[in-house]
């Protein structure tokens, strides 16, 4: 349990250039952090294989260090703190460079240490409110990044805070795509700029939470041609399945029940089915009572509609709103009756 607390913290620093340096490529870095006295710090760059490589280091005194040192180019470097085993990264460019916390690591030390005492004394209960505790501290982390991110466009920061909140789905890639067209020319035609945007032109990104789905038209088992945004309801679940696939058959149940009760909200499913036999997929959606909208190629694993989904192993879901964005996935058993129920009644 400790462990995983020792490597989920977020990155909680700002970097700010204050001032342009009269010798080319020389920065200054001044540092505010709540640490005790002597603690080390270092900066960490990352070499060819992407190891850490300890560069520059300095002492902690009264909550203060600093550092120079020579860059050409802005660049991405790593403040690493002595006791804590994650790396933080910021921008390495020419002028004077203000690195300052909000009040964070010692939050999160004292519950790292507190989780590590409940470990001890096996209370899993003191463990379960430590790590909401936890997490409220991430929030505000993050809630602070992001304002960050917010009022600084022009900053190579902002950029590799935009990353990391893509990697750690703070924010959907649409979302995200959003903030980066505010980003100033310098930051957008950047290294990191460049590779933010190759992510949200790819052709073969994965279809996640804030996504529109891909459109697709496909046979009834009556041979009717259905299209999946004429049949989207106000809440609509996309089902992979198929009459062979134990688990598929075994959540079906819950389905039959969660489509009772809100299909007259403006709840609507539809089933992708993976089948090749056509007898047994029609026999499982009546065995299975099954009344909603049903597709399938019977192609199985080579469905078009599975490709064009990602789709490598079933069941697998998605919750579409009526215009067809992505709103969760992969829900089960009572996580999915629960958000359902709660689209249902807002939307």
């Amino acid at each position: 349990m400790k462990k995983s607390y020792e490597y989920l913290i977020s990155f909680f620093l700002i970097a700010i250039a204050l001032s342009c340096s009269s010798e080319p490529g020389v920065f200054k870095i001044y540092g505010t952090i709540g640490v005790d006295d002597d603690t080390k710090v270092y900066r960490v760059i990352a070499d060819q294989n992407n190891q850490p490589i300890k560069i520059d280091s300095s002492i902690v005194k009264s909550y203060k260090f600093e550092m120079g040192g020579k860059s050409k180019y802005p660049n991405i470097s790593f403040i690493q703190i002595e006791g804590f085993n994650f790396n933080i990264p910021f921008i390495v460019e020419e002028g004077n460079i203000k690195i300052e916390t909000k009040d964070f690591v010692d939050a999160i030390e004292s519950i790292r240490y507190d989780i590590q005492i409940a470990a001890q004394n096996g209370n899993n209960n003191l463990i379960n409110d430590l790590q909401q505790d936890y997490k409220n501290v991430q929030d505000q982390i993050y809630s602070y990044e992001l304002e960050f991110l917010k009022t600084n466009y022009d900053s190579y920061l902002s950029a590799i805070l935009l990353d990391r909140f893509i990697s750690a789905k703070v924010l959907t890639i649409p979302d995200a795509k959003e903030e980066f067209q505010n980003f100033s020319e310098r930051i957008r035609f950047s290294e990191i700029g460049n590779k933010l945007n190759d992510l949200f032109e790819s052709p073969n990104q994965p279809l996640d939470i804030g996504y529109i789905v891909p459109d697709f038209n496909a046979p009834s088992p009556d041979g009717v041609i259905i299209n999946l945004k004429k049949e989207l309801g106000k809440v609509t679940l996309l089902e992979f399945w198929a009459s062979w696939c134990a688990p598929c058959r075994r959540e079906n149940p819950n389905l039959v029940k969660i489509y009772n009760r809100h299909k007259d909200e403006g709840f609507n499913i539809i089933g992708v089915s993976l089948d090749k036999n056509k007898n047994q997929w029609t026999q499982a959606i009546a065995d299975d009572y099954l009344t909603w909208k049903h597709v399938s190629n019977l192609k199985f694993w080579q469905d078009p509609i599975a490709k064009l989904y990602n789709i490598t192993a079933i069941p697998a879901s998605f919750i579409l709103d009526q215009d067809g964005k992505i709103l969760a996935k992969n829900l089960r058993g009572s996580q999915l009756a629960s958000k359902i129920s709660k689209l249902v009644d807002i939307r």
